[in-house]
């Protein structure tokens, strides 16, 4: 994993939410930002890298007690049959350890099912990371109990730059590049970090298939003409 200042500010935040010794007051944390911007990555990454962090990922259509049994089996390893019992089970678990539960594609919540996070967190003491695109955040704001659980800084996923895709293409392919190559990738990939992950995919076979270990204008010609 690269460690662009959007990371670094992620797995910051995260490492604060999930210290088991850290305050839960305002223990509900938000990373926002447009599609394409890493923030999915992110946050499988750190569930694999942190035992006591899990990762839920919302599917919009999904009933309360859907997400709370998505929730439960995050952090207690048991899929529970009712709401009730899924309460009963969180708050039995969160008596004897804290886990971080991520939920991706936060966006997409009902404002109620928020209110559920907001009385989950508060009644079980359960603290969450909700990652979303930035209509997250205007839905908390219209929820006065919700926003004043919300823990700052917010990190803002931005678009990737340049020396982003230098360290990336350095850390994940092996292949040291350009100041200009990397400036020509982004403009490609329009910041995107997905679409730059696809690219150095592509690139990484040219390369491969030609012998060399570096990025020529060819390759370049080649994946920007695809």
């Amino acid at each position: 994993m690269v460690l662009t200042p959007s990371v670094s500010r992620f797995k910051s935040l995260a490492d604060d939410l999930s210290a088991p010794d850290g305050t839960m007051s305002s223990s509900i944390g938000m990373a926002i930002g447009t599609a394409e911007r890493g923030k999915t990555h992110s946050a499988k990454w750190y569930v694999q890298e942190n035992p006591n962090a899990s990762y839920v990922l919302f599917v919009d259509g999904s009933t309360k007690t859907q997400l709370l049994r998505d929730i439960c089996e995050s952090v207690a390893h048991t899929r529970p049959h009712s709401f009730g019992e899924c309460l009963s089970v969180l708050e039995e678990n969160c008596k004897y350890a804290r886990k971080l539960v991520i939920i991706d594609e936060a966006d997409k919540l009902p404002v109620r099912y928020l209110e559920i996070i907001r009385a989950l967190n508060e009644r079980c003491q359960l603290p969450f990371l909700l990652v979303g695109e930035e209509g997250l955040k205007t839905k908390t704001d219209r929820i006065p109990r919700l926003r004043s659980r919300i823990r700052n800084p917010i990190v803002l996923f931005d678009r990737a730059h340049a020396v982003d895709v230098a360290a990336y293409y350095h850390e994940a392919a092996g292949i040291d590049i350009t100041p200009s190559t990397a400036d020509r990738l982004v403009r490609h990939a329009q910041g995107g970090f997905r679409s730059i992950v696809n690219d150095s995919i592509a690139i990484s076979k040219m390369a491969k298939a030609s012998g060399l270990a570096t990025i020529t204008d060819n390759m370049l010609d080649k994946l920007c003409a695809a």
